[in-house]
This record gives structure tokens, C-alpha cells and sequence, in this order.
């Protein structure tokens, strides 16, 4: 889900939200993945903007631990600052 804002005509602000989730077959483990993020779009021409974005991700694992290493993180979050040029022709 994604909403959009036009503050003005050169200026975008947006916020998302975003849920997924992984069941592994057999193991009756599900993995829930909540992402939420916010940025802005500033259009400097008519068909170039700069982007600025920040996104946070938590995934959670409901049901037993997997056996392998890397799968063994049963709560994981991540940020995410970015920046971008979007150029539209």
C-alpha cells in the first residue's frame, strides 16, 4: 500500500506499507515480513526528480527454528536510507 501527497507541483512526499509472508513446506515455520518506509520526490525539471527514502523491514518467524545456521534468526530488522535519479523520457 502506497499513499502519495503532491505538497506542490515540484514536491511528492509518499509513505508504504508492505506485509509478506514465507511458509516453509513441511517444517510448519511461517516468516512474517512487515516493511514501512517514507521519502520525497523533488522534480528539478520537468522529466527529473531526485528521490530520498527511508524504508524499515522486520521479519519475524513464527513455529519451529529451522536447522540450518542461517536460518536460525527467528527476528531480523533492517534500515534503509536511499537516495535516487529518476530521469523519464
Amino acid at each position: 500500500l502506497q499513499v502519495d501527497y503532491a505538497a506542490a507541483r515540484w514536491l511528492t512526499l509518499f509513505a508504504r506499507l508492505g506485509h509478506g509472508q514465507t511458509a516453509w513446506t513441511g517444517l510448519g515455520r511461517r516468516d512474517h515480513n512487515w516493511t514501512f518506509g517514507a521519502g520525497l520526490n523533488y522534480t528539478f525539471w520537468r522529466n527529473a526528480a531526485l528521490t530520498l527514502e527511508y524504508q524499515h523491514s522486520r521479519v519475524r518467524a513464527h513455529g519451529p527454528a529451522v536447522a540450518a545456521p542461517a536460518l536460525l534468526l527467528s527476528d531480523r530488522r533492517q534500515n534503509v536510507l536511499s537516495a535516487g535519479l529518476t530521469y523519464r523520457y
